[in-house]
């Protein structure tokens, strides 16, 4: 088990010395009906994010703004 596992399962135990802990499984939802599209949409807008210039780092949109200032005339 990782440290994070670990330190979960320490606080836990602090907490079920003094209270009642019940863990519930939460199943995914997959396969219930709309929630397929809902996890396509979530990506789909991550995915814009991530290529827009608000998702790219600085030193790395720096390369394309000097490149969108080149005209090619084919």
């Amino acid at each position: 088990m990782d440290s994070t596992g670990l330190d979960i399962l320490s606080k836990l135990v602090m907490l079920g010395q003094r209270k009642q802990v019940c863990i519930q499984w939460i199943p995914s939802h997959v396969g219930v009906p709309g929630n397929e599209a809902a996890d396509v949409s979530w990506l789909l807008r991550v995915l814009a994010y991530l290529y827009s210039s608000a998702g790219v780092p600085g030193l790395i949109r720096r390369p394309w703004r000097a490149l969108e200032a080149v005209t090619c005339v084919v």
